[in-house]
């Protein structure tokens, strides 16, 4: 697959950018008592609702690092997601096999009951045949 220069710049732009972020962290500056007010006491809060108050804080402070957080825990739950089907996946795949297993079981019994009835049936119009010639 060949690139074009374009798509070259932005990916060196990309990794520079990213680059320089990894080492200047806003979060290393955080304290224990800047978080403190965000920790939750059990009973006292539901811990969704701590994330919400952090979250609007920080969306007061600067919107798009508020965006970014959310955007972050919208795609790590999509990954978290995505490692529970995969482990989920072979239970997923046994129980459609065991469904289509006894689907397959039940239509063929139904077939042979048909062809049990067809046979009486005919069986039962031959006779019936056999008694009106008489």
């Amino acid at each position: 697959m060949r690139l074009s220069p374009i798509s070259l710049v932005v990916a060196a732009a990309v990794t520079l950018g990213l680059a320089g972020a990894a080492r200047a962290n806003p979060f290393q500056k955080l304290s224990d008592e800047d978080l403190a007010a965000y920790h939750t006491q059990v009973g006292a809060e539901a811990p969704f609702r701590a994330g919400e108050r952090l979250l609007a804080d920080l969306e007061a402070r600067d919107k798009y690092a508020a965006a970014s957080l959310v955007d972050a825990a919208i795609v790590r739950y999509h990954e978290r997601e995505a490692r529970r089907f995969g482990n989920d996946q072979r239970a997923v795949i046994t129980a459609y096999g065991v469904i289509w297993v006894l689907v397959t079981v039940f239509t063929v019994f139904l077939w042979l009951r048909q062809r049990r009835l067809n046979g009486e049936l005919m069986e039962l119009q031959a006779k019936l045949a056999r008694a009106e010639r008489s």
